[in-house]
């Protein structure tokens, strides 16, 4: 996660490319592991957009643009 929210504030990878990367994951591994009941894609990537014109204006925390799950 730390060298993830590293390469996206050098710019080396955007908020929506490392969502994308991540949705593209659970996609693959979701039907053999059942980790995800509930995933959505398209709040998923709205907020990385979001993400990315927060880190553009120099705004959001040190993890700004890093997809991440919740466990209930």
């Amino acid at each position: 996660m730390i060298q993830l929210a590293e390469q996206i504030r050098r710019g080396q990878i955007s908020p929506t490319e490392a969502t994308l990367e991540a949705l593209r994951r659970i996609e693959s591994l979701n039907p053999r592991l059942n980790a995800f009941v509930t995933v959505s894609p398209e709040l998923a990537l709205a907020q990385a957009a979001e993400s990315e014109s927060r880190r553009r204006r120099g705004d959001g925390g040190s993890l700004e643009g890093v997809p991440f799950a919740v466990k209930d």
